[in-house]
């Protein structure tokens, strides 16, 4: 039987309750009787969230937050569209109609239930819901707005049990493609981003995320989340965001899961921590130390050198401690001392905050995200999972990546195995260091942490293992030719702003991407000069617009329509027509799109086999 802890009126199970001024000037504040009208108010609202999460994850479930006398009236089980009243002795009865009721997909208060005290141990709650349906393809969603009214009663036992349930149908949203959680980016909106704020969930959520919506890129602090998709899979993982259930595919919900067990790690000790400044310690000058009360705790503070106690054990910083620490070359995302300066932490991540159904907002969001991405304060980097020893791979490279002079003698004596250097290899030539999007991810990041499953490694690291591996005495080629290494080299060299130079190192590489539009959207960013103060770029960015309701010829057409006037087509022909290939397009229809005028001079020009138009057509 489901039960709301800590409601009972037992004086062995009274929960705590801080009272301010305004109760305790209450002709019964503070009382025992105002405390347990207090609780069962919070008891009730969080028990009827519980059963309409029911209705969402398992209907069948359903009875058992029911008396015995209970009474229901709901239209809107799919089983039973009726306003007939149903009880355990009715016909059918409320155990058959919810074994065969189908789950909604999601449901939203409007704003707090009202509720109101019955009797000492009954109350009741009046409120607007609306209710989310998916339609059978899993696109359309449908909106059904209701008001409910509803009583609950407590037992002897201190369970809650639902007496009494009716809703009202009201208006009917029709069949529409809903955006994220119910938050449009409409063009009033300006440039306005969906951000996640993971909180704990309680035991029927699972993993859950919060999801907010703000009006700028740089007024909140945010982590942007780079990522492989992946393959959707009909039994993809399932996260609740603003209570609506979201079906994600299998990696995202990995690395989402990873993020929140280290924050939770943190706030756990955070919760048990007993430092001196947590339990309202005094920092104070160490030469006033002989006229400080013994009874209060303090931190010592060096006038030169700040609080002699830099950091406690969950990471929280002294109170006069506020010079933030940059992120350090080894910072690793199990350390507490990463998590308060994220705390809590707010994502980014396209997936959830991006309406994938709707290709103008899509279309529109993709173009800024380039602007996303370099104001996020730092990208996460998930490349997956822990497998072919990337544990001990992570942990060698943060070792490598220190600089101290013996790093010739360490390998010499064995200290990077071969089966660390395959492990390394390994972790540089996964799937996720191919995505054409990483290269936009990565290179604007202010920072960036590499994760893999727990074990994490910060840019500096990487970068520095991989160039240091570079130049030891034993070449390891396997290293040196893997995507990461390349993304690397491309960051560190500067003048890669040239749209055609980026688009040698995908089509070089074999990046991949999941729509081949994005094989030119993803490069778009760093190639624009209102990033990059360099020189002319070879392409006018402004006339590709991001638009992915054109079809792959027309994408293609619009990009070989952008570069400047006087730049040669036929100087890039031969990658611009792979580049065509990698779209999808066939060889014709790649060689006539870069000269529309090609089929005509080789019909007239048929023979020459030195001509070159025939030589382009034959590449």
């Amino acid at each position: 039987m489901p039960t709301v802890m800590g409601l009972t009126t037992d004086s062995s199970s009274k929960t705590t309750t801080t009272l301010g001024n305004q109760d305790l000037k209450k002709p019964n504040g503070g009382s025992r009787l105002d405390t347990i009208s207090k609780r069962n108010h919070h008891a009730a609202k969080e028990i009827e969230t519980l059963f309409w999460r029911c209705l969402c994850d398992d209907p069948s479930a359903a009875p058992e937050y029911m008396a015995e006398d209970c009474i229901l009236i709901n239209p809107l089980l799919s089983s039973h569209p009726s306003t007939t009243p149903l009880s355990k002795d009715s016909e059918p009865n409320i155990l058959e109609v919810f074994e065969k009721a189908e789950p909604w997909a999601g449901f939203r208060f409007h704003g707090d239930p009202l509720v109101v005290e019955i009797d000492l141990m009954a109350v009741a709650l009046v409120y607007k819901v609306s209710l989310y349906t998916v339609d059978k393809k899993g696109k359309g969603t449908r909106e059904v707005v209701a008001s409910v009214s509803s009583s609950w009663r407590q037992t002897a036992g201190a369970d809650w049990v639902l007496v009494a349930h009716h809703c009202q149908i009201g208006e009917d949203q029709g069949e529409d493609e809903l955006p994220p959680a119910g938050l449009p980016l409409t063009e009033e909106c300006g440039n306005s981003i969906r951000l996640l704020t993971l909180r704990e969930p309680n035991s029927h959520e699972g993993e859950t995320l919060s999801l907010e919506m703000h009006l700028s890129t740089t007024s909140e602090e945010y982590i942007g989340l780079s990522y492989e998709w992946g393959q959707a899979k009909p039994d993809d993982p399932i996260v609740l965001v603003n209570n609506r259930q979201v079906q994600i595919r299998k990696n995202l919900h990995e690395a989402i899961r990873q993020i929140f067990e280290h924050y939770s790690n943190y706030r756990k000790q955070r919760r048990e921590c007993k430092c001196p400044h947590h339990l309202g310690a005094t920092v104070v000058d160490e030469r006033a130390l002989e006229d400080q009360d013994d009874s209060v705790p303090y931190l010592p503070w060096d006038r030169r050198r700040g609080p002699l106690v830099d950091t406690c054990r969950c990471g929280d910083r002294p109170k006069k401690d506020c010079h933030e620490k940059s992120l350090g070359p080894w910072t690793n995302l199990g350390d507490s001392s990463f998590w308060a300066k994220y705390d809590p932490p707010r994502l980014w991540i396209d997936a959830l905050c991006i309406n994938q159904d709707d290709n103008k907002e899509k279309s529109s969001q993709v173009g800024r995200m380039g602007i996303i991405f370099s104001s996020a304060k730092l990208v996460l980097s998930w490349i997956g999972l822990p497998r072919d020893g990337s544990n001990d791979a992570l942990r060698m490279m943060r070792t490598l990546s220190m600089s101290y002079p013996e790093l010739p003698e360490f390998v010499a004596t064995g200290g990077l195995t071969d089966s660390l250097i395959v492990s390394i290899a390994s972790l540089c030539e996964r799937t996720y260091w191919r995505r054409v999007w990483i290269l936009q991810e990565l290179y604007l990041a202010r920072k960036y942490v590499v994760m893999c499953g727990p074990e994490s490694i910060a840019s500096e690291s990487f970068d520095e293992a991989l160039a240091r591996l570079a130049r030891t005495p034993t070449r390891h080629d396997s290293i040196d030719r893997s995507a990461a290494k390349a993304i690397v080299a491309a960051m560190w060299e500067k003048r890669l702003y040239s749209f055609v130079r980026w688009l040698r190192i995908i089509l070089d590489a074999n990046f991949q991407a999941t729509v081949p539009h994005d094989y030119i959207y993803a490069l778009l960013s760093i190639s624009s000069p209102a990033l990059f103060d360099m020189d002319k770029p070879d392409i006018d960015r402004t006339k590709i617009i991001v638009d992915y309701d054109k079809t792959i010829a027309e994408a293609y057409c619009q990009f070989l329509q952008s570069f400047e006037v006087g730049q040669s087509l036929m100087k890039h022909s031969h990658c611009f027509l792979k580049l065509a290939l990698k779209m999808g397009l066939s060889h014709e229809e790649g060689v006539a799109l870069l000269d529309p005028e090609h089929l005509k001079r080789r019909e007239a020009a048929k023979g020459s086999k030195s001509n070159f138009d025939n030589w382009l057509f034959d590449l």
